[in-house]
């Protein structure tokens, strides 16, 4: 969905909600913002993998029954 950037607000829109100032420090705060959530997400997932990688390689608590090498296709599939 597009957002438009209108001058005007529509007339629908109370006054008191209307930003008169400039637009640039909330365009840069909303950047700031999104920049932080991004960073949030993949930062999850890389300690998300880190964990899964030493579950799998180090404490070995995967199935005993599964070789290294199984282990580690399966580590290989996830990551992709």
């Amino acid at each position: 969905m597009r957002v438009s950037r209108r001058a005007v607000p529509p007339p629908w829109v109370p006054q008191s909600f209307v930003i008169k100032s400039n637009r640039l420090p909330f365009q840069n705060a909303e950047l700031q913002s999104e920049r932080i959530r991004i960073f949030g997400v993949l930062g999850f997932i890389a300690i998300f993998i880190v964990v899964m990688a030493v579950r799998v390689f180090v404490i070995r608590t995967a199935t005993r029954t599964t070789s290294w090498v199984w282990s580690f296709l399966a580590a290989v599939v996830i990551h992709v």
